[in-house]
């Protein structure tokens, strides 16, 4: 019998003792793959790297709270669906879980932890957890064969429109008429086609232009498309073919995002996109 798929489950503790009794209590109760950090920091790395079904983590802590934690993580396209619960020993009042459950919390876990209780709240964030990857899939999925079909799209007319240029032996009236043809479908696919492709991202990935905005309100038209198709992940070739552009346009356009957003040679733009 084939084993149940293990849950991926971070801790974010400062106390190397609450680490050690967490992990512990977790693994005898639940299924899981246990990873750990002692900072914010570090916990938020682990949760870009890995995703995992749920995290803990503690109110306070050295350079930053659980709180910050669940602001950041919001913040990703990839983390934001990530059920975080907080536990704290320290602030246990009625306002407290308010405040963590306004800031994004899934729940809220009282110190010193009683194992039953421990358990039954994690295998609800962990429900929750599933409901949410679904979704996401699903959203995925319906926005990948809408872009697929873009790009196929793209693809037939920019054929379409190599076979009427290799026409070299049309009369120069008939070349007139090919001319205009050309024209007509390049201002379809730049128009027509990015607006219906915009509208579908919008309804994946609502906030990310208007924060994009508001971090950088002097991109240009271009910037803001070649932006998006980033944030989403797209290939150089996908990008070309959805903008109608050579690949060494892309890149180039890459590199001026680049210096727009003041990125570091090390810093990679997509992450950055994703961190808006």
């Amino acid at each position: 019998m084939a084993n149940p798929k293990k849950n991926i489950i971070l801790i974010i503790d400062d106390e190397p003792e609450n680490l050690k009794i967490l992990g512990t209590q977790i693994e005898d109760a639940i299924i899981s793959d246990i990873i750990q950090a002692n900072n914010i920091d570090t916990g938020f790395k682990l949760a870009k790297k890995y995703l995992p079904d749920i995290i803990i983590a503690d109110w306070n802590m050295p350079g930053g709270s659980g709180i910050e934690l669940i602001e950041r993580l919001k913040k990703g396209r990839k983390t934001k669906f990530i059920p975080i619960i907080i536990a704290t020993g320290v602030m246990v009042l009625s306002e407290h879980l308010q405040t963590a459950l306004e800031a994004g919390a899934t729940d809220y876990l009282k110190k010193p932890y009683e194992k039953a209780e421990l358990t039954a709240r994690i295998k609800s964030a962990l429900f929750i957890s599933k409901i949410n990857q679904a979704r996401l899939r699903e959203k995925d999925i319906e926005l990948n064969e809408k872009m697929l079909t873009v790009i196929k799209n793209n693809e037939f007319n920019q054929k379409l429109i190599n076979s009427l240029e290799k026409l070299e032996l049309l009369k120069k009236k008939n070349q007139v008429i090919v001319d205009g043809i050309i024209s007509e479908i390049q201002i379809k696919i730049k128009s027509d086609v990015w607006q219906k492709f915009k509208l579908r991202f919008k309804s994946a990935s609502a906030d990310f232009e208007k924060k994009l905005f508001e971090k950088h309100p002097n991109l240009t038209k271009s910037e803001n498309k070649l932006s998006i198709l980033l944030y989403l992940d797209l290939s150089t070739k996908e990008i070309a073919s959805i903008l109608c552009k050579a690949q060494d346009s892309v890149k180039t356009g890459r590199y001026r995002l680049r210096k727009k957003f003041n990125l570091q040679p090390r810093e990679d733009l997509r992450n950055y996109l994703h961190s808006l």
